[in-house]
């Protein structure tokens, strides 16, 4: 394949196919001869995915266009002319989505001889998402004096924030020192993301570690309370199961989690709660009767009823000699006797990944002599 590049005309020609293309970069009108094509041929569309293109441009260009990625005719447009301003410097962009999905950030930026000294003296060709911003807040930058680790940090949380955002950190950082803090950018990512989500106008606070704490601990109460009433108005009655020793309870609050996650030293209140209330799976405790309140056993049993996880303290996992291993047996006996049991996708929690294997080839070699 043979791509050339004549003003505005890009020329494709497949010579073992016979056929060439030409895509006009300033209407996208793709023609085949002189027809001009509504449906881009496969050829085209696997064309923008040649990475082997030597002409970064064409490359780009070939990607926006025949991709079946980007749909806004007049971004893409914006997109190419960006892309073709930095080309004509020297300069490659690797990320094309980066630019059509902030195109208000780029209007921003003048392709000019400020622009080239700007990343001649960084001494590159491929120009960075974070280079890029700093690029354009330069002069806030240098306004604080910031060193480039702080800028560094400063790009990444323009990327997940805003433009005022931004000048809001950049005074919290002149007056707290905040990138001391550990992870701190993250810290201030994740303090914009929570402003959001309960319309908060963090402009009002002028300490953001204070700020933080309190506004993160007003959304866990509200999380919380919209758990709470998930857990109790999901009716998982038919995990309940008992004999004369031994009980299987279902956590039916945050707060129970919280106890069995303290109890037994595992992870079950961060990492299983937010899929528990999803309704990704299940989280019960096996107690003895005798000690209902003090934690025995964490069990994961999955929404096709499959027993997977039976867990002692620190994640110790139970074994055929552990003196709770026949109730657990029964127990697992009983969720495979439920209507809704599919244990064709998921291994149990005592069997090896080779036994589950095997398990699973022999009931299916079993359904086909049954056919």
């Amino acid at each position: 394949m043979e791509i050339t590049k004549e003003k505005n005309i890009l020329t494709y020609f497949f010579e073992d196919e016979k056929r060439k293309f030409t895509l006009d970069l300033l209407t996208l009108e793709v023609k085949e001869n002189d027809s001009i094509l509504t449906n881009y041929p496969r050829l085209l569309e696997d064309c923008a995915f040649y990475y082997h293109f030597e002409n970064n441009f064409i490359r780009k260009v070939s990607y926006l266009v025949f991709s079946n990625s980007f749909s806004q005719k007049e971004f893409i447009l914006e997109t190419i002319s960006f892309l073709e301003k930095m080309d004509s410097l020297g300069f490659c962009f690797d990320d094309v989505r980066f630019i059509y999905e902030h195109l208000d950030l780029f209007r921003k930026i003048k392709i000019n001889g400020s622009f080239k000294t700007f990343f001649e003296e960084g001494n590159t060709e491929y120009i960075s998402n974070n280079q890029l911003i700093q690029y354009l807040f330069k002069n806030l930058f240098n306004k604080h004096n910031f060193t480039n680790d702080i800028r560094e940090s400063l790009s990444e949380i323009y990327l997940r924030t805003n433009e005022d955002y931004l000048k809001y950190i950049c005074k919290q950082e002149e007056n707290q020192f905040i990138h001391f803090l550990y992870n701190w950018s993250s810290m201030a990512i994740d303090f914009f993301t929570i402003c959001q989500d309960l319309n908060y106008d963090y402009k009002k606070e002028k300490n953001i570690l204070f700020a933080y704490c309190k506004i993160k601990k007003q959304k866990e109460i509200l999380e919380n309370e919209k758990n709470n009433r998930i857990l109790m108005e999901n009716d998982k009655s038919e995990l309940i199961f008992e004999d004369d020793e031994y009980i299987v309870i279902v956590p039916k609050s945050v707060s129970d989690f919280i106890d069995e996650a303290n109890q037994q030293k595992n992870c079950i209140y961060t990492n299983y709660l937010e899929e528990v209330v999803d309704g990704a799976t299940n989280i019960v405790f096996i107690r003895r009767k005798s000690q209902i309140t003090k934690s025995l056993l964490t069990c994961e049993v999955s929404p096709n009823y499959v027993l997977k996880q039976v867990l002692y303290h620190f994640n110790n996992e139970i074994t055929d000699k552990s003196k709770e291993f026949p109730f657990v047996i029964k127990y697992q006996e009983y969720l495979m006797s439920l209507p809704d049991y599919d244990g064709n996708f998921e291994k149990p929690f005592n069997y090896t990944e080779e036994e589950y294997w095997n398990w699973n080839n022999d009931d299916e070699e079993d359904n086909d002599e049954d056919n």
